[in-house]
């Protein structure tokens, strides 16, 4: 037995409970009319709102859509027309995602293709860039940069042997022989 309610015994045809799929679908006809699912408070406020479109599935709160899977497979956070696989948009502020590994001071994103790929990584509070996955160059919290050293004491850093045909300038122009 259900206790409480209000409830909607569901069936697939052969009795309660349901055990297979739950489909909605627009059989008025209405051109224009979607399947939608509707969550409500107990105010009788609709607070959260599943529905189809022209293929795209979409979540809103309110009337605010947050969620949107088009059929060609894009999908957009803060956006009904995600251009990309993945758009994000936010009229709010200007940090858009926070990518947080919270079990240690490090995270990483990789940018990968077909060939290879480079892993930008946030370590404790430095910044690093590092092609193939190697280490190449880094940013640290006081604003040294390095380039083939780990650990720069310096505002610029480069621990690896030039080329004759190079040379390094103050400020820091680099330029070709």
């Amino acid at each position: 037995d259900i206790i409480g309610g209000p409830y909607l015994p569901l069936s697939a045809g052969s009795g309660y409970p349901l055990t297979n799929s739950l489909y909605l679908e627009n059989t008025s006809g209405s051109a224009g009319a979607s399947p939608s699912l509707y969550f409500k408070n107990g105010s009788g406020n609709f607070w959260r709102h599943l529905s189809e479109s022209g293929g795209d599935f979409s979540i809103k709160e309110g009337s605010s859509t947050r969620l949107t899977f088009q059929a060609g497979g894009n999908v957009g956070i803060g956006t009904t027309s995600p251009a990309r696989k993945l758009s994000v948009e936010n009229s709010s502020s200007s940090i858009i995602a926070d990518f947080k590994y919270s079990a240690a001071g490090y995270s990483s994103i990789d940018l990968s293709n077909s060939v290879s790929f480079a892993r930008l990584s946030s370590v404790n509070s430095d910044l690093l860039l590092s092609p193939a996955g190697l280490e190449k160059m880094r940013i640290t919290a006081a604003g040294n940069v390095g380039i083939g050293t780990t650990a720069p004491t310096s505002l610029l850093e480069i621990s690896k042997q030039l080329s004759a045909a190079s040379t390094i300038d103050y400020p820091y122009t680099i330029s070709s022989r």
